[in-house]
């Protein structure tokens, strides 16, 4: 539902859930008004999380201004987050 949401490979089978099952990377969907928007990738390694890919609806590319404010709403996200936890 995902992938036909955003139209984009995520879950046909193209081995996201082989790497997230293994904790090699994490697959996240951005929304925006409550519509999806973004796909991240993120890489797990040695504990750091790295983005690897973000696509907007359909693949298409972000360019910098759009991918670095993707990236800094995120990285509120989990700041956020971490508070909430703490």
């Amino acid at each position: 539902a995902w992938g036909n949401a955003v139209r984009n490979c995520v879950g046909s089978g193209h081995g996201y859930a082989e790497g997230i099952k293994k904790m090699k990377h994490i697959i996240i969907l951005c929304m925006i008004d409550n519509k999806p928007r973004y796909t991240l990738q993120l890489t797990v390694d040695n504990g750091i999380m790295s983005v690897t890919q973000i696509a907007d609806v359909g693949n298409a590319r972000l360019n910098d201004v759009q991918r670095s404010n993707v990236e800094d709403a995120f990285k509120k996200a989990l700041q956020e987050r971490e508070k909430q936890l703490t």
